[in-house]
């Protein structure tokens, strides 16, 4: 697809369950600047697999793009709108969902890892601040974790 949309940019959805992230980060190394976010739903609290979902994150930093790991689409929705992907007042439509689909459960914790470059932030990955910031949310659901550069790179409405 990126090859036959050459002046689109991507955004890539998958889970931390199987393939995802790894097919991910091959394609955010080989196309850098072409992948604006990559959201992974985050269905495994494995340390391992965290540790493999961090790799991802220094190689979508470094390239200048985004990762966010969530338990939830909220978190990834609000990231969206940040973007301008998706309208604001769609947020309103996706936290109906969410209530509909459990409307007595609590919502995952939303952390960040930010920094001046994406080259820092892939160094604070590097550092173990992802892992840290997993291990010490919730226990009862899985913490969202939001790994971008300080600097977006503006969406291109051309």
């Amino acid at each position: 697809m990126l090859a036959l949309y050459r002046g689109l940019p991507f955004v890539l959805i998958g889970d931390s369950g199987q393939h995802d992230p790894e097919i991910y980060r091959q394609i955010v190394n080989e196309h850098p600047g072409r992948v604006l976010a990559v959201y992974i739903r985050n269905v495994s609290r494995s340390p391992k697999r965290i540790k493999e979902i961090e790799d991802l994150a220094k190689v979508v930093a470094g390239a200048g793009s985004s990762l966010v790991l969530a338990a939830d689409s909220l978190a990834m929705a609000e990231h969206a709108v940040g973007l301008g992907l998706i309208a604001p007042m769609t947020l309103s439509d996706v936290r109906d969902e969410k209530a509909a689909a459990a409307d007595t459960a609590q919502p995952p914790a939303t952390h960040g890892i930010q920094r001046a470059t994406p080259a820092a932030t892939a160094d604070a990955v590097s550092r173990g601040d992802l892992q840290h910031l997993v291990e010490t949310g919730s226990e009862a659901v899985p913490p969202s974790v939001i790994v971008e550069p300080k600097t977006r790179r503006p969406l291109d409405k051309a």
